[in-house]
């Protein structure tokens, strides 16, 4: 066992050097990092009481995000606001139903993954040759 797979390491002799360092250098590197933590810590707090305030309700015009949000395409935020995704999301735009197990005969109708034009008003593009959403959901 010569330790050429070991996921340790541990520096060869004939390569190993050493440095000397500035005890001011080494001050200034230690306060660097003292205030790097104190700062991470206050946005942390001040993260932390935003979240209180959002589970409370407090904040003005909170809107949670679900899945269901996405089950005719992309959700477009249009107003102002503190937005909540409630559960993990899969991004399947349109999907057709039963696509996961399979059973399809084709996965590209003509209504699915994309806009249709009857949604234009929401999708600007949707089913037409110009527009955001000509190319499909983004």
């Amino acid at each position: 066992q010569d330790g050429r797979f070991c996921m340790c390491i541990k520096p060869n002799a004939a390569t190993y050097e050493q440095y000397e360092v500035a005890q001011d250098a080494v001050i200034e590197k230690q306060e660097q990092i003292e205030q790097t933590i104190r700062d991470a810590a206050t946005a942390a707090e001040v993260e932390a009481e935003e979240f209180t305030k959002l589970k409370a309700g407090a904040a003005e015009n909170v809107v949670r995000i679900y899945q269901k949000d996405f089950a005719q395409g992309t959700y477009r935020i249009t107003e102002p606001g503190k937005y909540v995704v409630m559960e993990d999301i899969v991004f399947d735009f349109k999907a057709p139903e039963g696509y996961k197990e399979g059973n399809l005969d084709t996965y590209n109708g003509e209504n699915d993954w994309w806009p249709t034009y009857d949604q234009i008003d929401e999708y600007d593009g949707a089913g037409d040759l110009k527009g955001s959403y000509m190319f499909g959901f983004w």
